[in-house]
Formats: structure tokens, sequence, C-alpha cells
């Protein structure tokens, strides 16, 4: 054990269980306890309980049980010590570390070693992007609209061409070519030779929710390929579990999080007055960041490029922060231009009248299912039904689920009736799954 039972007991007391479950799960009072969807396994009739009293939580679903520091070691997929440490962070708690064993204080040592590293490199490509070399990087900035003022918030930077020059200079700050691999800062070539990984690209740091230089992203401003490069997995960055833009958007007074999918997106967002603002930092987002979102707003806007690509991914974010239980909207940009370029050609007045017209998860739905399906066709109108109809069956407001039955009733050309069997039907199975679980 890492820490003391005396620290322990003082996180476990300073962190209240309703508050901190509350940050993943939507609870409701029931009795003395509350109760909510459990967060570990699919459900659609709430048996995820938490007691105040006992600061314990249990699923009478899946059997899932413990109190603050279990529930956040498997919600955040950490161990006991990563799990006593969030928490302590959490509740402004200054912890001491004890009796450390070999290999913790060892993996300790290279988080460490890498966030200052990291912060090194940050700082160099900053100060190269402003050198005569950066001058051609620097312009290319400010074509797409990014101001010096917008630029040092985010830190952008340029790494040399020659991808020489940070190996090099962290070499003369005694930092070992093991640590800069480590920290995914460099390559190892075919020859045995050592370079540096981000050569000839303009450089996005990427920055935690405690505004630790996690790792980096690379564009090109050629036709090189690949366009975008980033940091490999290392012990502190993992791309399925952060936010471009966190560090930032998370002290928005806004309770929703706008989600784009690239760095221009956000930055160019955020530069219009946008505060809330987060990249997804690829084409889908996972559980991990599902559930950062949730740690800190009840919202969420995904606005994701409108081509092929960007509407699969926004099929796929839209059902698992749906599982969250966030409130999801969808902001379709028109023309199929993504949101960096409508601000910069529309103007952020027409991005916000835009934010003003987004489409809930089953508008946008119906939408998608109309649009892939033709409607004059017997086969596909019972495609059409059925696939709406079991989104339906997940919605808890009647009033709702009406006006979309409505919807559902005029488009398909069938009476409303026969659409609540349908959905009678889904409710039924998934009640019969949940118990099966």
């Amino acid at each position: 054990m890492s820490y003391s039972k005396d620290v322990i007991d003082r996180v476990i007391e300073e962190n209240d269980i309703v508050d901190v479950v509350s940050n993943y799960v939507s609870l409701k009072k029931s009795g003395k306890d509350f109760k909510g969807l459990c967060p570990f396994h699919h459900e659609k009739t709430p048996s995820f309980n938490v007691s105040q009293e006992k600061q314990l939580y249990h699923c009478f679903g899946c059997q899932a049980s413990g109190n603050v520091i279990t529930f956040v070691m498997n919600i955040e997929n950490v161990g006991f010590k990563e799990a006593v440490e969030f928490l302590a962070d959490r509740a402004g708690i200054e912890i001491e570390e004890e009796n450390l064993s070999g290999l913790e204080y060892q993996k300790k040592k290279l988080k460490d070693e890498i966030y200052e590293v990291n912060r090194l490199a940050a700082l160099f490509y900053h100060k190269y992007l402003y050198s005569k070399f950066g001058q051609a990087v620097l312009k290319y900035l400010y074509d797409r609209g990014i101001d010096d003022i917008t630029i040092k918030r985010f830190g952008l930077g340029f790494s040399p061409a020659n991808g020489l020059e940070l190996f090099n200079y962290l070499k003369r700050r005694n930092y070992s070519t093991e640590i800069l691999l480590k920290a995914g800062l460099i390559s190892k070539s075919n020859s045995g030779s050592y370079y540096d990984r981000f050569k000839n690209r303009v450089m996005f740091p990427i920055i935690d929710e405690k505004n630790n230089v996690i790792g980096f992203g690379g564009r090109v401003i050629d036709d090189a390929k690949p366009k975008y490069l980033n940091t490999p997995e290392t012990v502190v960055f993992k791309k399925g579990k952060t936010l471009y833009g966190i560090n930032y958007a998370k002290k928005s007074k806004e309770d929703m999080f706008i989600i784009v999918e690239g760095y221009m997106d956000a930055i160019a967002l955020y530069q219009s007055g946008l505060d809330n603002v987060v990249a997804s930092l690829g084409t889908a987002l996972t559980i991990e960041q599902g559930r950062l979102i949730k740690k800190y707003k009840n919202t969420v806007v995904i606005s994701y490029d409108a081509d092929e690509a960007g509407i699969e991914a926004t099929m796929r974010g839209l059902n698992l922060l749906d599982e969250l239980d966030l409130n999801v909207n969808i902001l379709t940009v028109p023309n199929g231009k993504d949101p960096d370029e409508f601000v910069r050609k529309e103007g952020f007045d027409a991005f916000k009248k835009l934010l003003q017209k987004t489409d809930t998860l089953i508008e946008y739905k119906i939408k998608k299912y109309k649009e892939d399906l033709d409607l004059e066709k017997p086969a596909d109108r019972i495609k059409y039904i059925k696939k709406v109809c079991k989104d339906l069956a997940t919605l808890k407001d009647e009033v709702k689920r009406d006006v979309y039955i409505s919807i559902v009733s005029k488009d398909a050309e069938i009476p409303e009736n026969t659409i609540r069997a349908e959905i009678d039907q889904f409710v039924k199975g998934f009640l019969q799954n949940n118990k099966k679980n």
C-alpha cells in the first residue's frame, strides 16, 4: 500500500460517494438511497444503488459493489493508488507517499520525467515557430485565421524540418535517448540512428485536465503523408482517454461540451468565442472519453465533419454517449464543411445560429434512416419502422415519444397504434435481456 490508512480514510471521508458517482451516473432519490443505470453493464432499467448513509454502491444486475475508491478504480480503469490520488486531487487533499515499492517508484519517476520532457518540447516547438525557420508555418496559421493570442494560448509550435533539433536540444539538457523514446518524441531509423518523430510539422500540444503536456499532434503543411501524426501510446498518453482542449473547456460556465473532430476545429471555435469546445483526437469517441465528458458536463453537441467518415463517427458516438445518460444533440454543418472551414467562410454568428438548430439524438437518427432508405418500397419502410421503434423504446419521456410516434406514423403511413405495439415489443426485449444480465 502506498498511503497510510489515515490518508485513505480521509480521502474516503472527504469524497461523498453520491457526489462522485453523480459525475458518471444520473442518480435519482429512491427512499433513503439513490438509483441509476449501472455504468458497468448495459441496462435500460436502473439497478444501480448508491447508499449515502453507508457510502457504498451495489448493482443488483451485475453485482458490482464497493466504496468510492473501488468505484473510481473501475470507472476510470486505474489501480488503487491512482484512484486514491484522483480522489485526493478532487478534494484538494495534499498527500505524501509512504513506502513506495521499487516498481511504483520507477513508474512515478518515469511519468514525471515524461511530463517534464514534454513540457520542454512544447516550449521548444513554440519558440521555433517564431524563429526565422518557422515563418512558413506561422504564415500557414495566420492564413487559417489563427492569431498570435490563440497561438500562445494553445502553445502551438513547429518541429524543425531537419529532424535533429529537438533531439539534440534535449540531449544537451541531459535527457537520455531511452526517455525520449518512451515519451514518443523521437523515432529510430532502420539504420539505428534517431530523429525527431514530428519533423517539419505544425505542433499541437495535448494537455490533460491537470494541465500536464501528455503528448502532441503534428500536421504537415504540404502534401506529405500522413497528414496528421500523434504521439504513440505512452505511460501518460492514451489517445482514447483524453480530449483536446479539456484543460480549458472544463472551466466553461456552459453546462455543455461541443465536440469536434480536429485540433483546428477546436481552436477556431475557441478563438471565435466558444470556450467549451473539445476535440476527440480521431473519428470515434470512446467510453473513456464519454466518462471524461460526464465528469464535467451533462450535455454535448457533436459537430463532426459532414463527410461520410464524420457521419459514421457521429452515429457511433451518439450511441455511446446515450448509454452514459448524457443529453446528446447533433449540429450538422451545411454543404459538407467542417466547423473550422465554416467559421472562416461564414463567420461566428452563422455558427451560433447553427447551435440553435441542433437535432436531438432521435431526430438525427430519423433523418439518417430516411436518407439511407426508400420509404416508397415496403421492405425499406419496414426497416425504417423497426429501426426507429427500437430507438424510441429507449426514451423515458412519454411526451417526446408521442411526438416522434406521430412523425414516424406520417412518414411510414401506418397507424400510431401499430408503432406503439412495435415499441412495446422492443421494451419487453430490453427487460428480458436485463434480467439475463
